[in-house]
């Protein structure tokens, strides 16, 4: 049981753990956090039995060398104050399992920081580090080491020494590449690179044989090594804008991938292994130049978003009606001239996004979409809307922005109960034909 006891002397919280766990009661865990303190009061240090110690959103600068003192701290939370470095005392917390450091002014850290073996996680984020002492792969009970909004501009080779490492978190800094290194990180699960300046992955990559999770988005890279498809046990893979032009053409051997996000790069296709990905739920490859999809995407079974946005597409395969679980689709702003009556059997269907085309018609089979939420189809040429859209009873949102239409078919009153919202706004619509419309849909927002 955590008790409380407040102490009059000073601003401070001391909580401990009842005599049950101890015998007798040595305060265990204080909290000096929210007290505007540029220093560590003098009496936290005599507090030797201190297991947790928690100062967190001061003005604190510097942490006094008298640190060492507290021998059987196990975790030490520091972040939101002003500290501009460590002093090399740290390193003798040889009983310290968690150091949060988030939203400090470290520039660098001390040396002796490798001398903490039990240290289990360590949290740096948001600082002014430009670089690691070599001795951070000394760390070697370290499972989670986050780094994020950093200057950083590469890793010491020795990272590669953590071989419990589990997850590894890099976004917003400046890495311009890793080290080979990276791949002796035999335990990580989960890699987080994105918003660097990285132009390649190191080949060793693909040694990461337990990775789960890979996110190198928002960076330079401009081709995958082809070792990337040994990651065997990959489950997402983000590798959205960058300057990708192709994908590997074996990536199918990522066979337990679930998701992958490859959004915004130069990819004019996509490689016919991909219709491997067996687990796959998620594809996003919106911003692109793809022209064609490949004609088996059909066996992608346990695919429920895919989202192909801003590409250059001038027809969907047939296949795409096999896709059972298929929830989103997204093909607005391409060039499509038809949608495939194949779309019909998407049951699961939740949204079709396929605006800014060059559709002249929808085939009649888009009424068997009975779990349609959304359909957009605006800017596009369509000039008859068929009376089957009157069987979409799901439908909450039907947006059909400037085409050329003139009527609605009378069957759109079937919607009147559950369509909130109707945009006919660039229509050429008589004055008569729109009060009709508002008869039968005497409920729906409607922009004109």
């Amino acid at each position: 049981m955590l008790l409380k006891l407040f102490v009059p002397i000073t601003p401070l919280i001391i909580f401990f753990y009842s005599n049950l766990l101890f015998g007798q009661n040595k305060s265990t865990a204080l909290d000096i956090s929210n007290q505007k303190l540029k220093t560590l009061p003098n009496d936290v240090f005599s507090h030797t039995h201190l297991i947790m110690l928690r100062a967190n959103n001061n003005l604190l600068e510097e942490l006094p060398p008298q640190i060492m003192n507290l021998t059987s701290l196990e975790f030490l939370m520091l972040e939101k104050n002003e500290l501009k470095e460590l002093p090399p005392e740290i390193g003798k917390l040889s009983a310290l399992r968690t150091l949060w450091l988030n939203h400090n002014r470290l520039s660098k850290l001390p040396e002796t920081i490798g001398q903490l073996k039990k240290l289990k996680a360590l949290w740096l984020n948001h600082n002014l580090l430009t670089q690691l002492p070599f001795s951070i792969g000394e760390l070697e009970s370290l499972e989670s080491l986050w780094l994020n909004q950093n200057r950083l501009t590469e890793l010491p080779p020795t990272i590669g020494k953590l071989k419990n490492l589990k997850s590894l978190y890099l976004w917003n800094n400046q890495l311009q590449n890793l080290p080979e290194t990276i791949g002796d990180l035999e335990s990580l699960q989960s890699l987080h690179l994105w918003q660097n300046q990285l132009t390649t992955l190191p080949v060793s990559i693909g040694k990461l044989k337990n990775l789960l999770e890979l996110n190198a988005s928002n960076n330079l890279i401009q081709k995958l090594p082809e070792t990337i498809v040994e990651l065997e046990n990959l489950l997402e893979f983000n590798i959205g804008n960058n300057q990708l032009s192709t994908l590997p053409a074996s990536i199918g051997n990522l066979n337990k991938l679930q998701a992958l996000y490859i959004w915004n790069n130069h990819l004019d296709s996509l490689p016919q292994s991909i219709t491997k990905l067996q687990h796959l739920h998620s594809l996003h490859a919106e911003g692109n130049r793809i022209k064609t999809l490949p004609s088996e995407i059909g066996k992608l079974k346990n695919l429920q978003s895919l989202l192909l946005e801003g590409n250059q597409l001038q027809e969907l395969p047939k296949s795409i009606g096999k896709l059972s679980k298929l929830e989103v689709l997204w093909v607005n702003n391409n060039h499509l001239h038809i949608l495939p009556s194949e779309i019909g059997e998407l049951k699961n269907l939740r949204e079709l996004y396929a605006g800014g085309n060059q559709l002249k018609t929808i085939p009649v089979q888009i009424g068997n979409l009975k779990n349609l939420h959304s359909l957009w189809l605006a800017q596009n040429q369509i000039t008859i809307l068929p009376a089957e859209v009157g069987e979409l009873k799901q439908l909450v949102e039907l947006n059909l922005s400037k085409n050329y239409l003139t009527t609605l078919p009378e069957s759109i009153k079937k919607l009147a109960n559950h369509l909130q919202f109707l945009n006919l706004h660039g229509n050429p619509i008589p004055e008569n034909e729109k009060q009709k419309i508002k008869s039968w849909l005497p409920y729906t927002t409607i922009t004109w």
